[in-house]
Formats: C-alpha cells, structure tokens, sequence
C-alpha cells in the first residue's frame, strides 16, 4: 500500500504565520489548505477532511482549542497541533487534555520547526490509516 504525505490545513488569523507555514509544508511537498478561524476550519475538515490540523490558539471566535475540542468530540481521525505565542501553565495543559498532539510555541519562522513536526507525524498517520481501512474490513 502506498503512502501519501499527510494532508495538513493551517488555521490562523497572522498572515505572517499563516504563509511561512504554508511555505515550509509546500517545499516538503504536504498538500495543505488554510483558513483564517476557527469555524472556517471545521468546515473545510467537514467537506475535505485532512490528516493535520495545524491552528493557533488565539483567534477570533473559534480559539485553537476549541477547534481541538470540536476535533475531538466530532471524531474527526485528525491530529491536531496548536501554536501559541504566549503558552500558560492552564493553556498548555487543557491542549493536553484535549488530546492534541503537540503544542509549538511561536514564531514558526525556521522552516525547520515545521519539517521536524511532519517527519514525527508521518508515522502517526499512516497508522491512523491502517487503522481506518482494518476497521472498514471488519464491518
């Protein structure tokens, strides 16, 4: 079976962020999408569906991790990955609790930081795709 890079959709309202993100994912070669809130996200996860979110905490409306949280309670079988500029003790540990996957703090300037989650979260989602197709066959 081969194995496609996972899909990743960036969600954030910093253009800077939004398109040094966007850049390092392209030239690794991840097919990739953004959306500037939160409520944008979900319905591009709804109607594509994408293995990694990618989204900052603070946003207008929708914060980062209630977008995890909708993840989450949804079912969506999406690792989520949220970035803050100012990380708490409380924030940090909700996003744990939450389930999320891995938790950066910002700037994301060195496309490094970025190559170095994706080469992490290949493993996690071929696996989550080998589950999705076991779990289809039993039924």
């Amino acid at each position: 079976m081969a194995f496609s890079l996972p899909s990743v959709l960036v969600v954030t309202n910093d253009e800077a962020t939004r398109a040094a993100t966007l850049g390092a994912l392209e030239r690794e070669g991840y097919p990739n999408d953004s959306a500037t809130n939160g409520e944008d996200a979900l319905e591009k996860l709804y109607g594509r569906g994408f293995d990694v979110v990618l989204a900052d905490t603070n946003m207008t409306g929708m914060s980062g991790l209630d977008l995890a949280e909708s993840v989450r309670k949804e079912q969506l079988n999406t690792e989520v990955v949220l970035v803050c500029a100012n990380p708490t003790v409380e924030t940090t540990s909700h996003a744990l609790r939450l389930g999320v996957y891995d938790f950066l703090v910002k700037p994301l300037d060195n496309p490094q930081i970025i190559s170095s989650l994706m080469r992490r979260l290949n493993d996690k989602v071929r696996l989550n795709r080998q589950n999705q197709l076991l779990l289809r066959d039993l039924q």
